[in-house]
């Protein structure tokens, strides 16, 4: 009888704690791939290692370019500051994702880049050639930047054409190429 109060409060700092556990499990494992900040400290996601084709000074066109300010009514267009919405397959399967990242312009060879991601956050990325890309990943994406441009968007408007609450956060790039 005296151990009833004590009982009492450590079976509510339980049951808050148990509240608290599986409201954060329950928000971890629905928020992925929402918001580069809960992606990058989530437990709940795998660090990756996706590969993407990126637009060169040669291959680009002016809606791969964005405007930055260089001084106070000075404007300049550049390539990668960030690439918006890139193709980053992650695995041999085609399982694909839209990322978008900073980096600057890739080196002439070495038009690809090698990208560590969890979710949408993007940790490191490092440019290679073709011959870099695993061989079952390569079967899975285009050699040429062109063939990704406006897939994004593209995405987008299937999206919107579907019923119901469909909103993948990854879609599989199967590109049919084997070499």
């Amino acid at each position: 009888m005296k151990l009833k109060k004590t009982y009492k409060h450590l079976l509510i700092v339980i049951g808050v704690l148990l509240v608290i556990v599986g409201g954060g499990y329950g928000f971890l494992s629905q928020y992925q791939y929402e918001n580069e900040l809960v992606d990058r400290f989530n437990p709940l996601l795998k660090t990756k290692i996706g590969y993407a084709a990126l637009p060169t000074e040669k291959t680009a066109i002016d809606s791969d370019y964005t405007e930055m300010k260089v001084g106070p009514h000075e404007k300049k267009k550049v390539l990668g500051s960030p690439f918006k919405n890139m193709v980053v397959t992650d695995d041999s399967w085609g399982t694909s994702s839209f990322l978008t990242f900073y980096t600057g312009l890739p080196p002439v060879d070495k038009p690809y880049v090698m990208v560590e991601h969890r979710g949408i956050y993007v940790s490191r990325i490092n440019f290679v050639d073709w011959e870099s890309i695993p061989r079952g990943i390569r079967n899975n994406m285009f050699k040429d930047y062109s063939k990704y441009r406006g897939m994004y968007s593209d995405y987008k408007k299937s999206q919107k054409s579907m019923k119901g609450n469909y909103d993948p956060k990854t879609f599989v790039m199967n590109v049919g190429q084997y070499d």
